[in-house]
């Protein structure tokens, strides 16, 4: 049997549970968002995504009110 006296150093066994249950979330969702087909989360960042339309501007053409 253990002596008492070294359980304190199989303690981080009790850690690894939870630790366990957070990364197989993580990883079930993003297998999850991945079979679905979503775009990831940061969005499409080409520059030719036809999503994507160029900034307006306030001021109009050449600086001047609309």
């Amino acid at each position: 049997m253990l002596p008492l006296a070294h359980v304190g150093h199989y303690l981080w066994i009790l850690y690894l549970l939870p630790v366990l249950f957070v990364v197989a979330a993580i990883l079930r969702g993003q297998l999850m968002t991945r079979a679905k087909g979503d775009p990831p989360a940061g969005g499409d960042d080409r520059e030719d995504s036809p999503e994507r339309e160029s900034p307006r501007s306030e001021t109009g053409p050449a600086g001047r009110a609309p």
